[in-house]
């Protein structure tokens, strides 16, 4: 059987007549993961043993902590609900998972030779997931592990005897200074040189600190895209794949239905409108809300680096749903309102009342407003002898709402014209089983998934909220 090859987008795919399935090529190789106890790190691992029977082993790097060492990190990690359908069916694949004790911060990734040793003589396939993903860390920080960690991975890959492609997830937020964000490699958005400098000159001074950011939103989306720059300047002869997901959420079918287990990004928000606690939000009610289920991000990342190693040429591929399967702000409001009015779970009637407001000024006074009335409110309930509540929550939000600001206040068109073309060159079972294309979410469905979720994952399990930011 000859192979066909024919270029899509810019990027070489195989024809069916030599196909390979995403399973076939996972088969009895060992794969390095960064960010493996993250929201989407732990996806990615499950999704990874579960779909590919065949795999060797899956390394994870673990930071150790005063409290927990790896193994302990590693039952933890193994006890989420997340891998009940593997303890369920195949227990002993779950011994495929093999911690190694290492921090994204040091040199060398924190690794024991002989643990460096075991990855450069087995791994064959990297994928770097690990990232501090809060969005006002200190620049320092944030390019200590975004940046500097990207470095040293890079470092290993280099080292690696094997090695068939490097994927690393970024995110479409690290070139919100575009109106469109294409699938291609941009300029970066300051010298390393000169961002060092400035960290050096004025330390964690935001008013400073602003000014090197040129436009970007925050450190978060600032690092992310000096190291896409640095990826792509550096990956030499490596294959590889950068996944750029938007707004990650809850995922629709894999590992379970509905799975959330952190407040971060848009889940915290869309809880408190749901409660009808939120009636002021930033932005045009007709910009796009731009959502990705964990299970879509995970298995685009899985089907790239199965598909895409066949080119020195980065891969960049835009893991969205805003330019094929559109929905608006206010659509998808009103739909996740609907449910939590349906499962009666609002505190206030009418949660989908929401005011818009484009204007910044405007939405600091209605905050105002907002929070003196739930101010008011606490002080009626203290009086009756009742809990006070609506205060806290009002400051929260608006803490959460200052946050998310910069990425709900406007809209942006994600191309994922890639995406698209590698999905229709899956067969028809790698395409069900790894499902990443966005135009078959249906949003009302998805709604419902998605609160539900928060409800089973977040609400009535709380041991498994995440409150740390750092995927490392």
């Amino acid at each position: 059987m000859h192979a066909c090859v024919r270029q899509i987008h810019g990027y070489n795919m195989i024809a069916h007549d030599s196909y390979k399935s995403i399973p076939d090529f996972y088969a009895g190789k060992t794969v390095f993961i960064t960010g493996g106890t993250g929201f989407l790190g732990k996806v990615l691992v499950e999704k990874l043993v579960y779909s590919c029977p065949a795999l060797n082993k899956v390394y994870v790097l673990i930071r150790e902590t005063p409290k927990q060492n790896v193994l302990q990190k590693l039952k933890q990690l193994l006890d989420s609900p997340i891998f009940t359908r593997l303890k369920n069916e195949r227990p002993e694949d779950l011994n495929k998972i093999v911690p190694i004790a290492g921090d994204l911060c040091k040199p060398n990734l924190g690794l024991e030779p002989s643990d460096e040793e075991k990855l450069i003589d087995e791994v064959s396939v990297v994928i770097h997931s690990g990232a501090t993903v809060k969005f006002n860390d200190a620049l320092e920080y944030a390019m200590k592990i975004n940046y500097q960690g990207t470095e040293q991975v890079m470092r290993l890959c280099r080292k690696i005897k094997n090695i068939k492609v490097f994927v690393y997830i970024s995110t479409t937020y690290a070139h919100t200074q575009l109106d469109i964000i294409e699938e291609v490699i941009y300029p970066p958005p300051a010298r390393v040189a000169e961002v060092y400098e400035t960290i050096k000159r004025h330390g964690n001074n935001e008013k400073n600190i602003s000014k090197i950011l040129n436009g970007q939103p925050n450190t978060y989306a600032f690092t992310k895209a000096l190291a896409e720059n640095l990826v792509a300047e550096n990956h030499g002869d490596i294959p590889t794949v950068v996944i750029r997901p938007s707004i990650i959420t809850a995922g629709i079918t894999e590992p379970l239905e509905g799975w959330v287990d952190t407040w971060n990004g848009a889940t915290g928000i869309m809880h408190l409108i749901g409660k009808g606690l939120c009636r002021v939000l930033p932005g045009n009610e007709q910009n796009i809300l731009d959502l990705i289920p964990v299970d879509f991000v995970c298995n685009l990342a899985l089907v790239a680096a199965a598909k895409c190693n066949s080119s020195k040429k980065v891969t960049i591929l835009n893991s969205c749903s805003g330019s094929c399967n559109p929905i608006t702000l206010k659509q998808f409001c009103s739909l996740y309102c609907n449910v939590a009015v349906k499962r009666k779970s609002n505190v206030f009637p009418f949660p989908y009342l929401i005011l818009f407001n484009p204007h910044i000024w405007m939405l600091k006074v209605m905050s105002y407003f907002l929070m003196t009335m739930a101010g008011l409110a606490d002080f009626v309930m203290r009086i009756f002898g009742k809990q006070t509540m609506f205060f806290r929550t009002q400051s929260k939000l608006y803490s959460i709402v200052k946050t998310l600001r910069c990425f709900i206040f406007k809209s942006w068109v994600f191309k994922c014209e890639r995406v698209c073309a590698l999905n229709a060159e899956l067969s028809d079972l790698d395409r069900a089983v790894f499902n990443c294309d966005p135009s078959t979410i249906h949003w009302e469905q998805y709604a419902q998934i998605y609160f539900d979720g928060v409800t089973k994952f977040l609400l009535e399990k709380p041991k498994n909220l995440r409150t740390d930011a750092s995927n490392n």
